[in-house]
């Protein structure tokens, strides 16, 4: 069985209260598009530490998605954002043309201290 991984480049989000940031990728082989969400908030679930939260999403439709975290054919995770928030990621399998395949979203939270 071959394996292979497709990376695509990195994004920048926009980090502060009720800020979406999407991005949109081709799938690699076929006309289908993979839109990948990343949403900033603090009123949707609150912890012991902090009332921020963050939600990812990912998606892959025949079409560009204007937010992966609302979709009812996403995969979707939340966790509570905070400084002590490390690494969080949403992954999905689905079928194309015949073939299984993993997509996923990955957030290294701690990116975000090494530029400060």
């Amino acid at each position: 069985m071959l394996a292979a991984q497709t990376m695509f480049p990195d994004f920048r989000t926009i980090i502060g209260e009720e800020e979406l940031t999407t991005k949109t990728y081709q799938f690699p082989g076929s006309d289908l598009i993979i839109t990948a969400s990343v949403y900033y908030t603090d009123e949707s679930m609150a912890s012991s530490q902090t009332n921020d939260s963050m939600l990812l999403g990912i998606m892959v439709s025949q079409k560009a998605g204007k937010d992966a975290t609302s979709d009812e054919n996403s995969a979707i995770v939340e966790v509570t954002y905070s400084d002590g928030t490390d690494t969080v990621r949403a992954k999905k399998y689905i079928k194309v043309n015949g073939r299984l395949y993993l997509v996923g979203i990955e957030c290294d939270c701690k990116e975000r201290n090494k530029s400060k």
